[in-house]
C-alpha cells in the first residue's frame, strides 16, 4: 500500500495500515454542499475514460451513488498493484485532477473500494463521519456502525470515548461531539474554526493546531 501525505495533512490517531489492505483506494469524501458534486464528476469523467479503454470492454456507466463520493488524493491510501493496472490500461489524461482520475478509474475497473462512511473514518476534508451519516440517508444500524469502526480501527474504544461528556472538561450537556477520523486534510477551508479549536479536537488530534493557518497565527501571536 502507498500512503500519500501532503504537507497540509495531519495524523490524529494510531494508524494500522494493515486494516485497510483490502481497498484499492481510500481518500476523504467530498461534501457536495461544500465543494462540488464529486459523484457527477466521477461518472462524467469515467464515460470519457472508458472510451479510451474500450479494448477492456468496461461499462461506461457507473452505478448510482448514495449522494456523496470520496477520493481526495492529497491524503490517500492506494494499492500499488491496482494503481499500476489502472495507469497502464487507462493512461492518465493530464487534463484533470489526479484524484478525480483515480476515483473514476477505480470505480470503472470495479476495484475494491470503501463505502463513503468507511472513507470518512480514514480522513476528513469537507465532512465529518457523523455529518455524513446524518445528511446522506445512511441505512447503517448502530451495530453496523460499530462493526465498521471495529474492523477499520481495531476497536471501538476511541469512538466511544469521543462521544462521552465525561471525556472532556465540558459542562454543557448539549455539547456536540464528533467522530475524529484518523487523518485531516485542509479541514480549515471547510469547517468552523470553533469546531477545529475545540477541546475535543485538542484532545483527539493534538497536533492539528500546528498545520491550521488560523491556529498557527494565534500560537505565534501568543509567544510574541
Amino acid at each position: 500500500m502507498i500512503l500519500i501525505v501532503q504537507d497540509d495533512t495531519i495524523l490524529c490517531h494510531f494508524f494500522d495500515i494493515s486494516l485497510w489492505n483490502g481497498f484499492a483506494y481510500v481518500g476523504a469524501p467530498w461534501d457536495p454542499a461544500k465543494s462540488f458534486d464529486a459523484c457527477d464528476a466521477i461518472r462524467g469523467h469515467w464515460r470519457s475514460y472508458a472510451e479510451r479503454c474500450s479494448s477492456l470492454q468496461l461499462d461506461a456507466e457507473l452505478p448510482e451513488s448514495p449522494g456523496i463520493c470520496f477520493g481526495n488524493g492529497g491524503l490517500s491510501l492506494r494499492n500499488k498493484r491496482w494503481t499500476i493496472q489502472v495507469l497502464e490500461e487507462c493512461p492518465f489524461p493530464w487534463d484533470t485532477n489526479e484524484d478525480i482520475y483515480f476515483s473514476a478509474s477505480f470505480n470503472g475497473f470495479r476495484a475494491p473500494l470503501p463505502t463513503s462512511f468507511e472513507a470518512s473514518l480514514f480522513s476528513a476534508e469537507t465532512i465529518f463521519p457523523d455529518d455524513l451519516l446524518r445528511n446522506f440517508n445512511s441505512t447503517l444500524s448502530p451495530f453496523e456502525i460499530d462493526e465498521t469502526i471495529r474492523r477499520l480501527g481495531g476497536s471501538t474504544d476511541i469512538y466511544e470515548r469521543m462521544h462521552r461528556n465525561d471525556t472532556y472538561s465540558v459542562t454543557d450537556s448539549n455539547q456536540t461531539f464528533r467522530t475524529i477520523p484518523l487523518f485531516f486534510h485542509k479541514a480549515w477551508e471547510h469547517h468552523d474554526p470553533d469546531i477545529l479549536s475545540s477541546e475535543q479536537m485538542k484532545r483527539e488530534c493534538k497536533f492539528y493546531q500546528y498545520i491550521d493557518p488560523n491556529q498557527i497565527e494565534k500560537l505565534l501571536t501568543s509567544v510574541k
